[in-house]
């Protein structure tokens, strides 16, 4: 599987003399070039291994065309085409269906919720609840944890309802402490 921002990361960390203030120039390029969150192998194997996966707010699409190249089954959705998007992402990865994150979680709650690097919003609390209120009972939620930079303090409330069984470790920028969670519901 080719994931070229895991080889930039490393690239970028191995050669900086003073990391943290090299890695944050470089951070803020790669996020707009591929993801806010790196994803490594044991990662992308896991998403490709429960599928079928909705994912809510893709972006780019970057963490759905890892998973696709490793024949994993996931449906990654945005309201915000690539165009429109805040973040400046520079190119799409793959196909990004237009949905709301709410609709999306609530027509295809019976796949498993994905989530990366969710904002401080409303809109990622709303579609878990959707999630949930029609049957879905698994969350994948990549990003820091309560207090961090990723998901309002409702959205942790909510995922508190449910156990997390499993925590995978993903590449981290300085300063920046993101973690793949499973949660069941």
């Amino acid at each position: 599987m080719s994931n070229p921002y895991l080889d930039e990361f490393r690239q970028v960390t191995r050669r900086a003399k003073d990391l943290y203030y090299t890695s944050l120039a470089r951070r803020a390029e790669l996020i707009r070039k591929y993801s806010f969150a790196i994803p490594n192998n044991k990662a992308i194997t896991y998403l490709a291994s429960i599928g079928p996966i909705i994912e809510v707010g893709a972006g780019n699409g970057y963490w759905a065309s890892l998973v696709l190249q490793a024949n994993g089954n996931i449906l990654p959705t945005d309201i915000n085409p690539i165009a429109r998007n805040r973040y400046t992402f520079q190119k799409s990865y793959c196909s990004i269906s237009l949905y709301d994150a709410v609709e999306a979680a609530k027509q295809f709650s019976s796949s498993t919720l994905f989530m990366c690097w969710p904002e401080m919003e409303a809109w990622p609390t709303k579609a878990l609840r959707t999630y949930l209120d029609n049957g879905g009972n698994k969350l994948i939620y990549i990003g820091e944890a309560p207090g961090g930079a990723t998901g309002e303090e409702a959205l942790w409330e909510l995922m508190e309802t449910g156990g997390c069984t499993n925590v995978i470790n993903i590449p981290q920028w300085p300063g920046v402490h993101d973690v793949m969670n499973i949660v069941e519901f």
